[in-house]
């Protein structure tokens, strides 16, 4: 019977937090007041950080890995060639 009891007010306790749960994440507005020239130029160039997350074997936590625009694209070349 405690059993019983103790279960059901577990189940009370949770049941207010799964609605708070399944709320998609709020995504954050892009900002209306930079121009769209400046993503372009921030685009083309090739000394902009990029930052990736990898997930080695072996390890929960990812790695962060940061190299610039022009690093990846020889990466992705070199990548390109062995094959």
């Amino acid at each position: 019977m405690r059993k019983l009891f103790l279960i059901s007010v577990a189940a009370m306790l949770l049941v207010p937090a799964l609605p708070a749960q399944a709320e998609p994440a709020a995504q954050p507005a892009a900002r209306p007041s930079e121009p769209a020239s400046r993503d372009r130029d921030q685009a083309a160039d090739p000394n902009r950080q990029i930052c990736v997350s990898e997930r080695l074997s072996g390890s929960r936590m990812p790695r962060r890995i940061c190299r610039t625009a022009r690093e990846w694209q020889l990466l992705q070349a070199d990548d390109s060639d062995d094959r």
